[in-house]
C-alpha cells in the first residue's frame, strides 16, 4: 500500500491519502465508516512506515506466541479500529497508520500482566512499560503526532485480550467484561465523535465551496452550498461563500438573504455589510448601501476599499 501511495501522488500527499482511504473525519461524518479500517494499512512517510514495521516487528511475535494467530490478528484488527474511532472522537486531523493496532498489541501484552503478573514482569515486564511510556510522551511532545489513536488502540487491545484470553483459559465473567467494554468503546466514541463531527462539518463544507470558487466553477459551489445550508450544515462562513456564489449567477435576491442572515447572527461580518452595499448600490437603493458600508467601515475601518465605495456612494 505504501507503494501505491508513493506511485499515485505520494504518501505524504493530502489528496493521496484521502483517496486511498486515511480517516478523514468529514467523510467518515458522510458515511464512509469503512475509513475506520482502511487507515491502518497506511502509512504518511517512509520514515513512519519504518518506525511501526520496527515496532511489529519487536513486539509482534511476542503477542503471536502468547495468544496464537488467529487471537493476534482479532487484537490486531480489533486495537485498530479502536484507535481509528478514539481518533475520530478527539481529533479533527487527517490521520493513518497501524501505530493504533501496535499499541494495541502493548495492551494485550499489559493483559499478561493482570493475568501473571510475576511471569510478566520476569520477562518483558519493565521494558515493555518503558517503551509504552516513550511512545506516550513522544506523542504529546512532538507535533503531528495522533496519540488519541495510540491511545485507542492500547485501551482496544486490552479489552480485545479480555476477549480471546490466553490458550486453555476459559474464564467467561472476563470475556463478557471485555465484549462490553469493546462495544462501549467502539459505539460510544462513534456517536461523539458523530456529534463533534457535525460541528465542524461546516468548515469542511466551506473549504469544498471555496476552492470550487477559486476555479471559478460558480454553478457548481452555488448547487453544492445551497444543498448543506438546506441540509441545516451552514456557517457564516458557508453562507457567505454561497452568496459570492449567487451574486456570479445574478441571483441577487438570493445573496442578499444569504447575507442578511449572516449580519442577524453576528453583525460583525464586515464583509457581509460590504457585498450587501455594492447589492443595495446595484438595484440603486444609496440609503442602505451607505448604511452598510458604514457598518462595514466600523468593524474594519482601514480598508481602504470600504472607504472607496462610502466616498463614491456620498458623492
Amino acid at each position: 500500500m505504501f507503494l501505491i501511495l508513493e506511485f499515485n501522488g505520494g504518501s505524504t500527499n493530502t489528496e493521496t491519502l484521502i483517496q486511498y482511504g486515511a480517516k478523514f473525519n468529514p467523510l467518515i461524518y458522510e458515511g464512509e465508516w469503512w475509513r475506520f479500517v482502511s487507515p491502518i494499512l497506511l502509512h504518511i512517510g517512509f520514515l513512519h512506515l519504518l518506525m511501526n514495521s520496527f515496532a511489529l516487528f519487536y513486539i509482534g511475535p511476542a503477542v503471536e506466541r502468547a495468544y496464537g494467530k488467529w487471537k493476534f490478528l482479532f487484537i490486531y484488527l480489533v486495537a485498530g479500529v479502536s484507535g481509528s474511532i478514539v481518533s475520530f472522537a478527539f481529533s479533527p486531523f487527517l490521520s493513518a497508520g497501524a501505530s493504533g493496532a501496535i499499541f494495541g498489541c502493548f495492551g494485550a501484552l499489559l493483559y499478561l500482566a493482570v493475568y501473571n503478573r510475576k511471569v510478566f514482569f520476569r520477562t518483558m515486564g519493565s521494558n515493555l512499560l518503558i517503551v509504552v511510556g516513550i511512545n506516550l510522551a513522544l506523542g504529546f511532545v512532538i507535533p503531528n503526532i495522533d496519540n488519541a489513536g495510540h491511545i485507542g488502540g492500547l485501551i482496544g487491545g486490552f479489552l480485545a485480550a479480555l476477549v480471546v484470553q490466553l490458550p486453555h483459559q476459559k474464564k467467561l465473567l472476563i470475556r463478557l467484561i471485555g465484549i462490553v467494554g469493546t462495544v462501549v468503546l467502539i459505539f460510544g466514541l462513534f456517536q461523539y465523535g458523530m456529534s463533534q463531527a457535525k460541528e465542524q462539518y461546516p468548515d469542511y463544507i466551506a473549504l469544498q465551496g471555496q476552492e470550487l470558487i477559486q476555479n471559478e466553477k460558480f454553478e457548481e459551489a452555488y448547487q453544492y452550498l445551497s444543498k448543506s445550508i438546506s441540509d441545516n450544515h451552514n456557517s457564516n462562513d458557508v453562507l457567505f461563500l454561497a452568496s459570492v456564489a449567487a451574486i456570479q449567477l445574478q441571483k441577487y435576491d438570493e445573496a442578499i438573504d444569504y447575507l442578511e442572515r449572516i449580519i442577524k447572527v453576528d453583525d460583525s461580518y464586515h464583509q457581509a455589510h460590504y457585498n450587501l452595499a455594492l447589492l443595495y448600490a446595484n438595484q440603486q437603493n444609496s440609503d442602505q448601501a451607505i448604511e452598510e458600508v458604514t457598518k462595514a467601515l466600523k468593524y474594519d475601518p482601514d480598508n481602504k476599499k470600504y472607504q472607496a465605495l462610502k466616498d463614491e456612494l456620498t458623492r
